[in-house]
């Protein structure tokens, strides 16, 4: 969960006076395996990593709380940069991630800018959906990106901010909560500078039915038809891909010893020029022999 840096000031250092809040702590640092939805998470980084470029590669992590995300990247062979806004999750998110290489932790407020360089893929998972101005943040990590590079977001979609429980949390913690449905992330993100925005069935909502049975066989396609619904149509949750776009190289124009002249890109040109060298001299060393 990412709380607002008052929030999660609150929540750390108070659990020093009350057994309530030293629980919160041992929760937020035994995530995701001792939370009852431990299948979801675990399954949303599985796809999650299906989509990021293969390790070795640098990646951005972005409102990463107690630091569970940025953990299991590292462990996976990515060069993970995790930052949060609160200095007592980055204090958690240290603990959380001792003796793991390839990580490095930063209090950091990346609506206001992110300067660590530059990477292979981000992600942001369920933090979005918290940010004040959210299209400043993906156009920071628009800029954080090298060309070619992804940007994958795990966020909730349309009525979130309505459910009871995400008032609850508005109300006791002053969190900032929004509807982050596709629609909403494709305009934002195509207005940072990606130019390409890909939607994903975020698999851990899909119900997996008993298919040993013929009834069980059409609970699960009807399953596959309200994953449908609830994704594309309710607009409730997805997993988003954004890709930053690779710079068309310059282009040459090239005499080929005809009255037209053809325009190609410099490796093309390169090539052409390569060929036609070779071919001479072959023809030189023919006459010669």
């Amino acid at each position: 969960m990412f709380w607002s840096q008052e929030a999660r000031e609150k929540l750390v250092d108070e659990s020093r006076f009350g057994r309530l809040d030293a629980e919160v702590e041992a929760y937020l640092l035994g995530k995701p395996f001792n939370d009852a939805r431990r299948g979801w998470y675990v399954m949303d980084l599985g796809q999650i990593m299906n989509l990021l470029p293969n390790p070795p590669a640098r990646l951005l992590d972005l409102g990463i709380g107690s630091g569970w995300t940025s953990k299991y990247l590292a462990l996976s062979g990515y060069h993970v940069v995790g930052l949060d806004i609160a200095e007592s999750m980055i204090k958690l998110a240290k603990i959380n991630c001792a003796g793991v290489k390839n990580i490095d932790l930063h209090i950091c407020d990346y609506e206001s800018d992110i300067d660590f360089g530059q990477f292979d893929c981000a992600l942001i998972y369920d933090a979005l959906h918290h940010a004040t101005d959210e299209a400043r943040v993906l156009k920071n990590v628009y800029n954080s990106l090298k060309e070619g590079g992804k940007l994958v977001t795990a966020e909730p979609g349309r009525g979130h901010a309505e459910y009871k429980d995400t008032q609850e949390v508005v109300h006791d913690f002053g969190v900032t909560e929004k509807d982050m449905e596709f629609s909403l992330q494709k305009r934002l993100m195509q207005e940072a500078g990606f130019s390409e925005v890909h939607q994903y069935y975020r698999l851990s909502e899909f119900v997996l039915a008993d298919v040993s049975s013929e009834h069980g066989r059409t609970t699960q396609i009807n399953q596959f038809a309200n994953l449908y619904a609830i994704t594309r149509e309710a607009g409730f949750t997805s997993i988003v891909v954004a890709i930053k776009k690779i710079s068309q190289p310059s282009h040459t124009s090239v005499s080929l010893g005809t009255k037209t002249s053809v325009t190609l890109g410099k490796k093309k040109w390169l090539e052409w020029l390569f060929n036609s060298v070779a071919r001479r001299k072959i023809l030189v060393f023919r006459r010669k022999t």
